[in-house]
């Protein structure tokens, strides 16, 4: 089960690290920047870097507890700014704008009603989570629930999160696999991610079916 919800994790973040790619992907293209397989798996890596908070609580403790949009990481004032700055001090006006891209995307990603449970837009101004919904108290948010519970009831298991989040993750890595391979690569990309997610709702079923 350690390794399966390791997977849900990694799954978790998939769709920003698509997004991250095909940002890249957009930006060389309106831009007219030369980019290479290296440069789309940075701007994948950009848009994910938020949930280095999970990454590091789920390999030190083996699960993620509390509210981990609390931590300085999901802070968009913060990363964005930060983002903004190291894009253009180490890359120019094409990462500046990239990095911010990708770090936009991934807060708006983490927004209720759009993906996530609630992030502080304004901090450190207001600790207020802000979405489409309005504002509300970090305490009344759904991220403090138990995140494996969340894990198998919407990332592991079909649900509308997760059919849509897989959809959309297969249909950006193959614009982007198409633009790099071919596009009979992109068709067989996106493929790969549908059956892929398949495999692990099978998986789930049976081991969690086992663990009952």
């Amino acid at each position: 089960m350690f390794l399966l919800r390791l997977a849900g994790n990694v799954f978790l973040s998939l769709l920003d690290l698509a997004m991250g790619a095909f940002i890249v992907f957009v930006g060389s293209k309106v831009s007219e920047h030369d980019v290479s397989v290296y440069h789309y798996g940075i701007g994948a890596l950009l848009a994910a870097l938020p949930d280095l908070d999970v990454l590091y609580m789920f390999l030190r403790w083996g699960r993620v507890y509390g509210d981990h949009h609390q931590y300085l990481t999901h802070r968009p004032i913060i990363g964005i700014s930060a983002a903004l700055l190291i894009g253009m001090v180490l890359g120019g006006a094409f990462w500046a704008v990239t990095a911010c891209a990708c770090m936009l995307w991934h807060y708006i990603h983490d927004t209720k009603g759009l993906g996530g449970g609630g992030i502080a837009w304004l901090w450190p101004f207001s600790r207020l989570y802000y979405s489409l919904h309005g504002a509300e108290n970090p305490e009344e948010s759904i991220m403090l629930r138990d995140h494996h519970q969340g894990l198998d009831s919407e990332i592991l298991s079909p649900s509308p999160k997760s059919v849509i989040e897989s959809l959309m993750t297969s249909i950006l890595l193959g614009i982007v696999g198409g633009s790099i391979w071919g596009i009979w690569a992109g068709f067989r990309i996106s493929a790969a991610v549908c059956f892929t997610v398949l495999a692990l709702w099978c998986l789930h079923a049976r081991v969690g079916h086992r663990t009952k």
